[in-house]
């Protein structure tokens, strides 16, 4: 993760069973996949814009989301730099 122009590593996570909280942070979903497709999720993560990428079959186009971190994430996270 990058703060501040820093790299700073990322210490272990706890992630709910369905995914929809990672340490205490709650998700909810924009969307639901209903297939059972062979996907690959491919992060990029950048120190300004950061995505993510669903590629399937050959015959579909590459799907891409870019990824934020809410407001309030981001303050927490800083606040929790390892010294």
């Amino acid at each position: 993760m990058w703060i501040d122009g820093d790299a700073i590593e990322v210490g272990p996570c706890s992630f709910a069973d369905d995914l929809s909280a990672v340490d205490g942070l709650r998700f909810t979903a924009e969307a639901v996949r209903e297939r059972r497709d062979n996907l690959l999720l491919w992060y990029w993560v950048g120190r300004e814009r950061s995505y993510l990428f669903l590629v399937g079959e050959s015959s579909r186009p590459v799907e891409v989301f870019p990824l934020g971190v809410p407001e309030a994430a981001a303050r927490a996270l800083a606040r929790a730099r390892p010294r």
